[in-house]
């Protein structure tokens, strides 16, 4: 078996990734906006034509992520169960992110593993082997915070009475090969159900909430680059109307100048 590295780490996880687009998403943005309102304000066509160029593809790569997000809702949850799934074999323990994710869940959802319980089964420190039980005092457990939690009504509010957990009331919860289970009296002591099944609403609430706000976007994006369009007419109009005016007055002038040229003589 591995040996587990208790050591503080942080994974590049499927969260983290997220982040770091939604960073470097908001500092273009940022960009696009400075560049906007020196157009706007020095008038310039060139910088609003960039503007306007920025804005049409800030307006399509939303308008597909939004249209990604609807029609891939069923993909994007299988892919955060399966990031859960990695989490639980592989970082529980050893990144102290996840550790406090799924001790988080647990807690709040009551509820324990991804799945169900027997997804601890799959983590090195938890599987019930012959070879982990002699290696492991995890072994055949599940960890603590899937323990069975009281809730104590105060003031018409519920909270959780941490003083119940029993931090040796997961252990021998895991079927092996050689031995069985009781499941009444499992179920007893911790939470089988699994977490991805409690926190499914919540995804899909999020899911939708996420289409929206980028549709939402895509709108006030569009408006803008309307408002910019008709900016970027008015100026050229300006523009060539001053352009008609001095041309007229020049023309005039010489008009003028050979009048007077013609009287002298």
């Amino acid at each position: 078996m591995p040996k587990i590295n208790t050591a503080d780490s942080t994974s590049l996880n499927l969260f983290n990734f997220i982040g770091i687009i939604l960073c470097i998403f908001g500092l273009l943005f940022f960009l696009l906006c400075i560049i906007s309102c020196l157009g706007i304000n020095r008038e310039n066509l060139k910088l609003l034509r960039i503007s306007l160029i920025a804005q049409f593809i800030t307006l399509i790569i939303f308008l597909t992520f939004a249209i990604i997000i609807l029609i891939w809702g069923e993909t994007i949850r299988n892919r955060i169960s399966k990031t859960m799934m990695i989490g639980l074999k592989i970082h529980y323990h050893i990144d102290k992110a996840w550790t406090a994710f799924f001790d988080k869940l647990h807690m709040s959802y009551f509820c324990c593993g991804v799945y169900s319980f027997n997804d601890w089964n799959d983590n090195p420190n938890y599987a019930c082997t012959s070879s982990n039980v002699l290696q492991s005092l995890d072994a055949c457990s599940v960890p603590f915070t899937c323990c069975k939690i009281q809730q104590k009504e105060v003031k018409s509010s519920k909270y959780i009475d941490t003083k119940s957990l029993s931090y040796t009331c997961g252990t021998n919860t895991l079927p092996s090969n050689n031995t069985t289970i009781d499941m009444n009296e499992i179920e007893e002591r911790i939470n089988i159900n699994g977490c991805f099944d409690e926190i499914l609403p919540i995804i899909q609430q999020l899911i939708i909430t996420a289409s929206i706000f980028m549709l939402l976007i895509c709108i006030i994006i569009f408006i803008t680059i309307l408002l910019t369009c008709l900016l970027t007419f008015e100026i050229r109009l300006t523009i060539s109307n001053v352009r008609r005016h001095c041309r007229k007055k020049r023309h005039t002038d010489q008009n003028d100048y050979i009048e007077k040229e013609e009287e002298t003589f």
